[in-house]
């Protein structure tokens, strides 16, 4: 499933299915790649998103899990308002679209899609995001039943930290609480570090052994009745200023905290321009932005 708050879902989607087709030049078996391909043919998979079901729109308007609405049908975001939404879905040229009011209902059409295609597109309300300031609490959605041991949800994002500008709202599809994070941590949410996931060519795949790992241990220790680590008091560690946390860093973690997430950006930004002298171009784009 593909998430974003951009604009960029007819764009991965169209390569995504170029990749599943074997048409995309990295995997198309010509000039030495590999053919890959998940279009139903020949006994493969069929993963291409294509159908109006795949796709979707989540709208949120507060931190209440009421407030959570999906569209299934669509992927385009006509308004912000849901008495303007509801409108919009009651002309009859839009009769294709359909309105999943309770959460449990959004859970339920997701899961069924995705056993159904194997694969979606949804667009995240960004504007409802930030006009309450970025908080976790309007994020992403994701919801998950802690209780279902045979469904783990994987869901990856840069930034799915721990403070509260979070970019994922994990709540029990259940209870409807909302999950904290040292519960969902490498369990069902992975904050993906960019520059790992482009210079290891198995970084995901990694990702998910470890995630997997996690939610198994988890599993055995609540049929053990033992105690799950993330739910021990924690003793509080001593406070340590700024400049001390980075000089006692690890030298990944110093780097990704100093230099990888301009860097990075940086690296992005030539990759479009394609500038004459790129090492100038990047060299002046970290002093610009270096605050």
């Amino acid at each position: 499933m593909f998430r974003t708050f951009g604009k960029d879902l007819e764009d991965v989607t169209w390569e995504f299915n170029r990749f599943c087709e074997g048409n995309h030049p990295c995997f198309s078996g010509r000039n030495g790649t590999p053919l890959i391909k998940f279009d139903g043919s020949k006994g493969t998979k069929e993963m291409r998103v294509k159908t109006d079901e795949q796709m979707g729109t989540f709208y949120r308007y507060s931190s209440e899990i009421e407030d959570t609405k999906l569209v299934q049908g669509s992927n385009i975001r006509h308004t912000n308002n849901f008495d303007e939404l509801q409108d919009f879905l009651n002309r009859d040229e839009n009769e294709n679209l359909v309105l999943h009011q309770e959460h449990i209902g959004q859970y339920m059409a997701i899961i069924n899609t995705l056993q159904k295609s194997s694969s979606m597109a949804i667009s995240d309300d960004y504007a409802n995001w930030a006009d309450n300031d970025f908080h976790r609490e309007v994020a992403k959605p994701l919801f998950i039943d802690q209780a279902d041991y045979g469904t783990q949800h994987i869901f990856f994002d840069d930034n799915a930290d721990e403070d509260e500008d979070c970019i994922v709202d994990v709540r029990d599809v259940i209870t409807k609480e909302i999950v904290p994070y040292n519960k969902f941590k490498n369990r069902y949410v992975v904050q993906c570090e960019p520059h790992r996931a482009i210079l290891e060519v198995d970084y995901f795949i990694k990702m998910i052994e470890m995630a997997e790992q996690n939610r198994d241990d988890e599993i055995e220790r609540i049929e053990s009745g033992m105690v799950d680590p993330a739910d021990e008091d924690k003793v509080e560690p001593e406070v340590e200023n700024e400049w001390e946390k980075l000089q006692n860093a690890s030298n990944e973690e110093y780097l990704m905290k100093t230099v990888l997430p301009v860097l990075y950006q940086g690296m992005k930004v030539i990759d479009q321009q394609r500038p004459v002298a790129p090492l100038e171009y990047l060299a002046l784009y970290l002093l610009k932005h270096q605050d």
